[in-house]
């Protein structure tokens, strides 16, 4: 009976091994593949963020036009 649960000791412990050289490995592979990106300069960025910044406020302008005409007219419609 003792040799039964060293045996299975044994086996969970090779299993959290593998899980834990499997993360290892993951975690190694996620790094390599990060360095091969090319990044955008920090220029391209601040560009970026600032049209995104834009776009989202006049789409906010257009969107609370466009809600605030049809609350005027439902207002209209229902007297």
């Amino acid at each position: 009976m003792a040799e039964k649960t060293k045996a299975v000791k044994k086996e969970s412990t090779k299993k959290t091994d593998k899980k834990g050289i499997k993360r290892f490995r993951f975690f190694r592979d996620v790094y390599s593949e990060l360095k091969k990106v090319t990044w955008p300069s920090r220029k391209m960025v601040v560009t970026y963020t600032i049209a995104v910044l834009v776009m989202s406020i006049v789409m906010a302008i257009i969107l609370g036009a466009w809600e605030i005409g049809l609350t005027q007219l439902m207002n209209l419609v229902s007297g």
